[in-house]
């Protein structure tokens, strides 16, 4: 994945942030509907895609990820089940409050934060965070 700059990052959390509304997600359970959908962007190009994937103790957990032709610089990852969620961000930059877990040969930080709920209002919140972070 070519380097992802925070610009980039703010994009595309503004993105997904306006999916969330304009698809009217008020619970992890809205996403139900959008299961194995992807959705298009023409700015930054990329796409939309929700999937349902085994998680921890045996439950199962949505992920929202935004995916470019590089791979994917945002995802969302929530469990209802357990009561928590992820964002996880890729990029030339650290963000705070968030923890690095891997890196590649473009300089990008793959970096998560985890949020003690599983409600679409936290996690627009932090989207909300990034969007103003360029």
């Amino acid at each position: 994945m070519p380097t992802v700059t925070k610009k980039e990052i703010s994009k595309i959390a503004k993105v997904v942030l306006k999916f969330l509304g304009d698809q009217k997600i008020e619970s992890a359970q809205d996403l139900d509907k959008m299961l194995s959908k992807t959705f298009d962007f023409k700015s930054p190009e990329g796409q939309i895609s929700v999937i349902k994937r085994p998680s921890n103790f045996g439950t199962e957990a949505y992920k929202v990820s935004y995916t470019t032709s590089a791979g994917i610089p945002l995802e969302i990852v929530m469990n209802n089940e357990i009561g928590y969620s992820q964002v996880i961000c890729k990029g030339d930059f650290i963000l705070l409050g968030y923890e690095a877990f891997m890196g590649d040969a473009f300089g990008n930080v793959a970096q998560a934060k985890r949020l003690d709920s599983a409600a679409i209002s936290e996690i627009k919140s932090e989207l909300e965070t990034l969007a103003e972070s360029s």
